[in-house]
């Protein structure tokens, strides 16, 4: 709960160590039967979030992988890149996919910062540096992304890809035997 707490509302890992919030969360701790149980979730530096975090990051990130691995058809994606107002670019990347249970999913896979220009080359290798992080290469299907002459070029780059991968045998720009 606390994790959820300080990454949906930006708090920095340095909260932890501010006297009020350790004086709540003793507080809080008194309310227990069990002061063992609450000295477990109160972190002992921001270091101690930061491991918090990257553990819930892994578990997340294999559920995550997992039902993508599972998933009852191809997946979809739609990503885009712009620039924040400090300058820096970043791209975000999002799986769109019907899992085991029929449950419709749409997970951002990534979110990162974007080194190097904004050509279509770039884009279709930082992709595919995150679909090949979830094992997913042979699960592409559609692309929904807006209409910059880049992503053009990013989704003919993909498709070499996956060609020199000999993942699928490409005709008319569209997958073979593609199935849902």
């Amino acid at each position: 709960m606390l994790i959820n707490w300080i990454t949906s509302a930006s708090v920095p890992f340095s909260v932890c160590n501010h006297p009020a919030f350790r004086t709540l969360l003793a507080y809080l701790g008194a309310c227990q039967p069990d002061i063992k149980a609450i000295t477990m979730v109160i972190p002992q530096s921001g270091h101690t979030l930061r491991r918090w975090l990257d553990e819930f990051h892994g578990v997340m990130f294999n559920a995550v992988k997992q039902s993508l691995q599972t998933a009852l058809c191809r997946i979809h994606f739609s990503f885009d890149l712009w620039s924040g107002p400090n300058m820096h670019a970043y791209m975000a990347i999002v799986a769109h996919w019907v899992d085991q249970n029929f449950k419709l999913h749409a997970v951002l896979l990534d979110l990162h910062r974007f080194m190097g220009t904004h050509t279509g080359k770039n884009q279709a290798a930082s992709f595919w540096t995150t679909i090949q992080k979830y094992g997913i290469e042979c699960k592409i299907g559609k692309f929904n992304i807006d209409n910059a002459r880049n992503n053009d070029t990013a989704l003919q780059e993909i498709a070499q890809i996956m060609q020199l991968c000999n993942r699928f045998l490409w005709g008319s720009g569209l997958a073979k035997g593609y199935r849902y």
